[in-house]
């Protein structure tokens, strides 16, 4: 009996680290300094000093994180570096973003070395706001707080003019957003924080409370928060900073928010969605939010400006993974592996007679498990929400299978075709320089969320079925056939090199290889 016992201890040994390497959010670090010290030294590595080698334009939100706790001594280096591109700005003969000047305008004045020359080009005598929206109005108003140096007598904005535009733009719901009468997470985030510091004066402390109301509505059952439809880290953030701008450490604490931050942490950094990979913009968003909350702790007003424009807003926006991960596969497999692996070891161990499949056994599922930790594991979710390219060739693509009408009815196969016959709609996708038709096909499959089938062979991959029609699905000669601007090559798919501008047709045929 006693040896059942020892041998159960194992076992739960052997499951509690499992638990431990599979859901690491159980064990999670909820240490904010801690944090807050691994985005330091993840910027400043091999440097003497934290601002050895800074230069603006890098990781400048963590710098300013560093600032605000550390202080800017040694900071010469990286004030020069956001001087010289202050200067470049300004000379540029070609459009700069009013958002771009005033990025810089914050910077400098964090060191107190913004110039009036400086902040007149970025917000009081700019005049391309309108060329940038609700966006250059939130950063310039931003960079007037900070920067504290007066308006000219003949400014175009001033900090009552970019505050009454903001105001005139609050939606019926209490929020903002960049377009539409729906509240957006970030942008709400965002003018909240733009306005805070002028939360005594009346009209914009009533603002300020119905978008903080309209916020707070839009925090999600995790704590978390979204935007564009995903729920992500950096909205999260932002949602933070808003509060912490406000004073709002109860909130902070009590709402879920600070947790739901924390749970995006992974090896190496932050990551944009649950489950997903470091991301470099995640972990500055997550810096910039504790740093707020820190220096709330403190009842040290919080100096850190929030970005998130519409185009990073775009361009990371993608679906949420709500669900279990492709790493947290891998991890459950490895996990389970190494349970069994341990318990088979500790049977062996304890057991009278010492039988070799055991150890056997044992050695497989440590290679099952290795083997898993390397596999490219990406759940549906995952996978159909990657990004596209965006520079490369492009290629039109499209699958149909309307020939097919003729011979549906002369074969008993239970086969439903679509209505119109398109099984892939015809659209455009961007590739890397070398893809072959077969990746043109899987990239618009995924973009459209249809399943293709295909095998490899010595000859090159074969293309079973799209959208769940197969080949011989009506008939021994019927399956999918492709094309290359109106001509049929002679070599596999994943054999056949594209070009941009090529567009490869997919079509379902009833009669392979003869005529009707």
């Amino acid at each position: 009996m006693s040896r059942i016992k020892r041998i159960i201890a194992v076992v739960c040994v052997a499951l509690f680290i499992a638990a431990q390497t599979a859901f690491p959010a159980f064990a999670q670090d909820m240490d904010v300094m801690s944090v807050l010290s691994d985005s330091f030294d993840d910027v400043s590595k091999d440097a003497d000093g934290f601002y050895d080698g800074m230069e603006y334009g890098g990781a400048d939100r963590i710098i300013y994180c560093y600032t605000e706790l550390y202080g800017s001594s040694g900071a010469e280096g990286y004030i020069a570096s956001a001087k010289q591109t202050a200067q470049e700005l300004m000379q540029s003969q070609r459009f700069v973003k009013p958002t771009d000047l005033q990025k810089c305008a914050i910077a400098l004045a964090h060191y107190g070395e913004c110039t009036q020359e400086l902040i007149n080009a970025a917000v009081y005598l700019n005049e391309d706001f309108s060329k940038q929206g609700m966006n250059a109005y939130i950063w310039g108003l931003i960079a007037v707080e900070r920067a504290e140096l007066p308006p000219p007598a003949d400014a175009v904005h001033t900090r009552d003019t970019i505050t009454a535009r903001l105001l005139s733009l609050q939606l019926a719901d209490g929020g903002f957003a960049l377009t539409g009468s729906k509240a957006d997470c970030d942008i709400t985030s965002a003018v909240i924080y733009a306005l805070a510091p002028q939360r005594d004066n009346e009209a914009v402390g009533l603002a300020l409370d119905g978008a903080f109301a309209a916020l707070k509505s839009m925090q999600l059952e995790s704590g978390g928060f979204a935007s564009m439809g995903t729920e992500n880290c950096e909205s999260t953030a932002q949602a933070i900073m808003a509060a912490a701008s406000l004073g709002e450490r109860k909130w902070i604490e009590e709402s879920g928010a600070l947790e739901a931050l924390l749970s995006y942490r992974c090896d190496g950094g932050f990551s944009h969605i649950s489950g997903g990979g470091a991301s470099a913009l995640a972990a500055s968003q997550v810096c910039t939010a504790l740093t707020a909350y820190v220096k709330l702790l403190s009842q040290t007003e919080v100096t850190m400006e929030n970005e998130q424009t519409s185009e990073v807003a775009a361009l990371e926006s993608h679906e949420s993974v709500d669900k279990l991960s492709g790493n947290g596969i891998k991890l459950i497999v490895t996990a389970v592996c190494a349970v069994i692996s341990i318990a088979l070891i500790a049977v062996w161990l304890i057991s009278g007679r010492k039988k070799p499949w055991l150890i056997v056994a044992a050695v497989v599922l440590v290679l099952t498990g290795a083997a898993a930790w390397f596999l490219d594991i990406s759940t549906a979710e995952e996978y159909y929400a990657q990004q596209s390219l965006t520079e490369g060739i492009t290629v039109t693509v499209s699958a149909d299978c309307s020939s097919a009408f003729d011979y549906i009815n002369k074969v008993d196969a239970g086969v439903t075709l679509p209505s119109d016959g398109v099984v892939l709609r015809q659209c455009t996708v961007t590739l890397a320089d070398g893809a072959t038709a077969l990746d043109a096909l899987a990239e618009a499959a995924r973009q459209q969320k249809v399943t293709i089938d295909y095998i490899d062979s010595w000859s090159g991959a074969y293309v079973r079925g799209i959208g769940g029609l197969y080949e011989f699905d009506l008939g021994s000669e019927s399956g999918w056939l492709y094309s290359i601007n109106g001509d049929t090559p002679s070599c596999a798919m994943s054999e056949y090199k594209l070009n941009s501008g090529d567009v490869l047709e997919m079509t379902y045929t009833c009669t392979l290889g003869r005529q009707d």
